[in-house]
């Protein structure tokens, strides 16, 4: 049988538009290689979303890398952060010497800056991880995520703002690193 990267990348797309996390994923590496098509980062960031919110977490893995190289857009170390964190929370352990890294690499003033829709999306990621009723991870503040801040605030001895800033998630960042396994 002949190898075809064009006939791949038609049944991994009709596979990911049905939902299927694994083709999400492989659809976003065909994308990201120019495999079957030419290069395109936009559509490669937009297919690793999609497969780490379905529960593939290298697909926010390979998004992190994307995000700290500039690959597809600006060079952005706080959605890198949130991806390589997310991955980590889905047990993808490639993530875990890479978060570590970006966390102790960063300068204080790296720490600036305003709260992006990966940061809330990781938030939700990692207080629903922790029991907090968020629902589905989507980036979107709503009612429920800020219930959700509000308890874990609460539950941490904080002030109970129910907003999320860029302390809250640089601690809930620090925090993931921290309870990873060690390498």
């Amino acid at each position: 049988v002949e190898k075809s990267d064009v006939r791949s990348l038609l049944w991994y797309h009709s596979a990911a538009e049905s939902g299927h996390p694994k083709a999400q994923y492989n659809l976003g590496i065909f994308y990201f290689e120019g495999r079957g098509n030419p290069v395109n980062f936009a559509e490669a960031r937009r297919w690793f979303e999609r497969a780490g919110v379905a529960d593939q977490p290298g697909g926010f893995f390979n998004l992190a890398k994307m995000e700290e190289e500039g690959l597809g857009g600006a060079p952005n170390l706080p959605a890198a952060k949130a991806c390589y964190a997310q991955a980590v929370l889905g047990g993808h352990d490639p993530a875990i010497p890479e978060l570590r890294r970006i966390l102790t690499a960063e300068s204080p003033s790296g720490t600036e800056g305003p709260v992006g829709q990966a940061d809330i999306s990781f938030v939700q990621s990692y207080l629903g991880a922790r029991g907090f009723e968020v629902g589905v991870p989507d980036g979107l503040f709503g009612e429920r995520t800020r219930d959700a801040v509000v308890a874990y605030q609460r539950e941490n001895g904080l002030e109970a703002s129910g907003s999320i800033d860029r302390d809250l998630v640089d601690r809930m960042l620090r925090q993931v690193a921290d309870a990873a396994p060690q390498s």
